[in-house]
């Protein structure tokens, strides 16, 4: 046995300041599913790099699905092909291969026919830097999700069909999304959707921003109701510069 990792201490600052996971051909590079309380901590900023999604269609850099329940990613970075790969934001038109990745998930999931009777709660994703993907952050069929303190920018192209969107919402409720930074994107960047039912969200002291501005279709926070049900949000502190439409 390694006596190192059976008496230390389990984290120093001594140690290397970032652990790289995954490689930048991987996908799907954290997973998983029905499995609750995990904390998954860098520590220290970017202490913890998740790469994955060069050139293969639909990679995800981390996902939890199902009853998923306490989940907490924090100081973590996670990086998908994109303009370092590329030169410019990928089209699905032209770069179908090259589209359709998500950083970070968390998607509900159905048993025995029940329209997703399964879904993760109380998600906290705090302090992730998030570069290149498509969707950076989904959340699908989950309650009591988190989203603050990140950074997050150059989003890309995603699937045929999909919203390219920097955070994808779909019927979610109790939801937190605050002290975040977006900026150069390509698309709606708080973007709520879906068919089900929406309600209290919480959303304040977040900027979005863009250093060129101008890009047609992008917006700070939108809303596409798709005969949903829509309970109370709750927006406020916000700013929104240089970009299309707030």
């Amino acid at each position: 046995a390694d006596t190192q990792c059976s008496s230390g201490t389990g984290w120093s600052s001594s140690y290397d300041s970032q652990v790289v996971i995954g490689q930048p051909t991987d996908n799907n590079i954290i997973t998983g599913v029905n499995t609750s309380y995990i904390t998954i901590d860098g520590v220290v900023p970017s202490g913890i790099l998740v790469q994955f999604g060069q050139g293969d269609f639909h990679g995800t850099g981390i996902k939890f699905s199902g009853n998923s329940n306490v989940v907490e990613l924090k100081n973590i970075e996670v990086d998908s092909a994109g303009f370092h790969d590329y030169g410019h934001p990928v089209d699905c038109g032209m770069d179908a291969s090259k589209c359709g990745h998500d950083g970070v998930v968390f998607n509900g999931s159905t048993s025995g026919g029940l329209a997703y009777d399964q879904r993760p709660n109380y998600a906290l994703i705090s302090g992730l830097k998030i570069t290149d993907c498509s969707v950076s952050i989904r959340i699908a069929h989950a309650d009591y999700p988190t989203i603050e303190r990140s950074d997050v920018s150059r989003n890309t192209g995603s699937g045929p069909g999909d919203h390219a969107d920097v955070y994808y919402i779909e019927d979610s409720n109790n939801g937190v999304f605050r002290y975040n930074s977006t900026h150069e994107y390509w698309s709606e960047g708080l973007y709520f959707t879906g068919y089900s039912t929406y309600g209290n969200w919480k959303i304040y002291s977040n900027t979005f921003w863009d250093s060129t501005g101008g890009k047609a279709g992008q917006t700070g926070i939108a809303f596409d109701n798709n005969s949903a049900t829509m309970g109370m949000f709750y927006i406020y502190n916000n700013v929104f510069a240089n970009i299309n439409s707030p």
